[in-house]
């Protein structure tokens, strides 16, 4: 976890998808709390506890108005996205950028979640990438473009 961290501060990329075991992940197991890697991620893990929400009926990605030109999420119609069917509750620190959220407004959650950590970058996407949560979000034609812009902003 160490060689993470060092990793990122001296200019690579760290990039932590949602899941079971992420974060803090199912009854806590994640373990990610108070470790190195969470230094140099964009957000706090919760402690000790389990962060998953589940939500069969889906939550739509809300991007943050003044992010949509953000490398990142340049070019794809978010407003158009598939729903998500859960995601790893997640804290953001002080001096990150939170890019997008899940929720209906009256309990929104971080989603995307970007820094830059000492001369490396650091991003937290709060869902997962497999068909578990991303069951609709992965066959969306924007889904590959949207990890080649994650990935090259990263490595930029």
């Amino acid at each position: 976890m160490k060689a993470i961290r060092e990793f990122t501060r001296q200019g690579g990329g760290l990039l932590m998808i949602g899941g079971w075991s992420s974060f803090s992940g199912r009854f806590g197991h994640g373990g990610y709390y108070d470790t190195p890697v969470e230094e140099a991620l964009p957000v706090y893990c919760l402690k000790g506890v389990d962060d998953r929400v589940e939500m069969p009926e889906g939550v739509r990605v809300n991007v943050i108005p003044e992010y949509a030109d953000h490398p990142i999420l340049k070019g794809i119609p978010w407003n158009e996205a598939p729903v998500l069917e859960g995601f790893n509750k997640i804290i953001p620190k002080e001096n990150a950028n939170v890019l997008a959220t899940v929720g209906d407004g009256e309990h929104e959650h971080p989603l995307i979640v970007t820094w830059h950590y000492g001369n490396g970058k650091a991003m937290a996407f709060a869902s997962d990438c497999s068909p578990h949560w991303a069951e609709f979000f992965q066959p969306w034609e924007y889904y590959g473009q949207f990890w080649r812009q994650a990935i090259e902003w990263l490595g930029s």
